[in-house]
């Protein structure tokens, strides 16, 4: 089973984890190539890039800056646990079993 989720303005990474099941990023290089772009732009340019609010684009210039290629536990959070309740519904992450998130991170 493949999920895509798409980036959400509401992300929960105050509440911990209720698994400790997680798999690696597979794209890190890439992603520091993209972060180290990012980093070099203003929020108002982050702003007119992405079709962002000020503070949306203000807040995720805060997120380039935290951003480390270095995966922990307190720096990362599993992508379908991030995505507050309300944005979960539907995925139903909850709904997972242990067996079926192990079956779902190996695919």
């Amino acid at each position: 089973m493949l999920f895509l989720l798409s980036p959400a303005k509401s992300l929960d990474y105050d509440t911990p984890a209720h698994v400790v099941t997680h798999t690696r990023p597979r794209f890190v290089d890439e992603a520091a190539e993209l972060i180290g772009t990012l980093r070099r732009k203003t929020p108002a340019e982050i702003a007119q890039l992405m079709s962002l609010s000020d503070a949306l684009a203000t807040l995720n210039v805060g997120r380039y800056a935290a951003w480390s290629p270095r995966f922990t536990a307190a720096n990362s959070k599993q992508a379908a646990l991030a995505f507050n309740l309300l944005n979960l519904m539907l995925l139903g992450s909850l709904y997972f079993t242990q067996r079926r998130r192990l079956y779902a991170g190996a695919r």
